[in-house]
Order: C-alpha cells, then sequence, then structure tokens
C-alpha cells in the first residue's frame, strides 16, 4: 500500500490532521454510539451500512439516515440522544492512539509547521477526544463539522482551517483516513496524503491523494524526504 508523488517543489507551512481514523482510534466508539442511539430511538441497526458514513459529520449523516429509515427518523431525537451517547463513551473509554501519531506531530512541531484540527466530528467532541489523549497541545486550531456549512467531501472546514491558520491552501498537507476527507483536501487545493482505516486504497475518491501509507511512520518518512 504506497502510493507516493513527490513534492519537491512544493513550500509547505502547515499540516491539518483529521481526527477520528486518523490520530485516534475512536470509530468503534463511534458506531457503539450509533447503535445504542437507534436502539434508544426503537430503529433497527441491521438497516445500517456503516460504510456509507464514514468521514460525515453527524450532521451530514441525516440524510443517510433519512434514507434507511425514512419518516420514522426523528433527526433531533437521534442527534440528541447520539451526541450523548458520544460523550459518555469518549469520557469513559480508553482512546487508543493511531502507530505514530506522536512522533509524527512531534516531528511536524519541530520543523516549525503550524497544526490544525480537521474534523467531522463536532468541535465539542473534538476538544473532548485530543484532551483524553493529550494531544491538543499540538494545535493551535481546530475546525469541527459542526461550524461549517457543508461538511466532507466539501472542502470548506480545510479551507476555513487554513485561513485560521493564515496560510494559502497550497501551502497546507492534508492528512486522511477517509474517502470524503481525501476528496475535500482535494477540492479544497491541499496536498492530501491518505492513510486508510479500514478503506481500501484504489477508491476513487481517493486518486488525488499525493501519497497513499500503511501508517503514519510512512507518512513522516514521506514528509522528511519531502523537506528534509
Amino acid at each position: 500500500m504506497h502510493k507516493e508523488e513527490r513534492l519537491s517543489n512544493e513550500v509547505l507551512e502547515a499540516v491539518i490532521m483529521d481526527m477520528d481514523g486518523t490520530m485516534i482510534d475512536t470509530e468503534p466508539l463511534h458506531e457503539a454510539a450509533l447503535y445504542e442511539a437507534l436502539r434508544k430511538v426503537g430503529l433497527d441497526s441491521r438497516q445500517v451500512v456503516i460504510e456509507e458514513l464514514w468521514g460525515l459529520s453527524v450532521n451530514a449523516s441525516v440524510p443517510v439516515m433519512r434514507k434507511w429509515y425514512g419518516e420514522k427518523f426523528d433527526a433531533e431525537d437521534y442527534l440528541r440522544i447520539f451526541r450523548g451517547e458520544l460523550r459518555r463513551t469518549l469520557s469513559t473509554k480508553s482512546i487508543p492512539m493511531k502507530t505514530g501519531v506522536v512522533e509524527f506531530l512531534d516531528r511536524m512541531q519541530q520543523a516549525g509547521l503550524d497544526l490544525a484540527v480537521a474534523s467531522s466530528s463536532d468541535r465539542s467532541t473534538i476538544d473532548l477526544s485530543l484532551a483524553q489523549v493529550g494531544l491538543s497541545g499540538y494545535f493551535s486550531q481546530f475546525v469541527g463539522g459542526d461550524e461549517v456549512e457543508h461538511g466532507k467531501p466539501a472542502p470548506d472546514i480545510f479551507l476555513k482551517a487554513a485561513e485560521q491558520l493564515g496560510v494559502s491552501p497550497q501551502a497546507c498537507l492534508v492528512v486522511e483516513d477517509s474517502p470524503p476527507g481525501v476528496a475535500a483536501a482535494s477540492r479544497a487545493g491541499m496536498h492530501v496524503y491518505w492513510v486508510p482505516d479500514g478503506h481500501m486504497p484504489n477508491d476513487p475518491d481517493c486518486s488525488q491523494a499525493k501519497g497513499v501509507y500503511r501508517d503514519l511512520h510512512e507518512a513522516l518518512a514521506a514528509v522528511e524526504a519531502w523537506l528534509f
């Protein structure tokens, strides 16, 4: 699993990290909260096709849920319960970090690159999750899926992160795990490295990725070769 495009003539000023599935292994916790919320609102979780929700914000998942459940789906009730279940789960469960994340962030910080988080999770979930694993201090900017009008695969979240960092999109590298995230970064005009978290590396949405890597150790080696 390794595709790489040389970026030696490009200037890099900032790195924008996705969170869930890229830096921390929270996807199973999100799925558990989803299934529990569906149970509590009386809906059959067997209708869920979890792959259709990869990389989407909780708000962006609503049309998908409506497709599955039709008029039985009460978005307000579901979202309230889901967010409560997720906060409870994140507050009480151990959150594993993805392989190589600390080394990757340390090196980006040492290189003097600005760091931001742009995640489909709500901003409150970002704050809670990163505080739980001790990664908050690496980042100067945070953008949640509830802080932009259009979630991934639209480019809004990455463009807002670049604006907050005060850098051009072309000077940003995004690290993502999901096809919607890779598509969003590409549409924002940014360089993007794809570190799949259970997604096939030949996904057509990810054809614009500059590199495809097994983990953040491999992604770090690619950045090192590019910059140093």
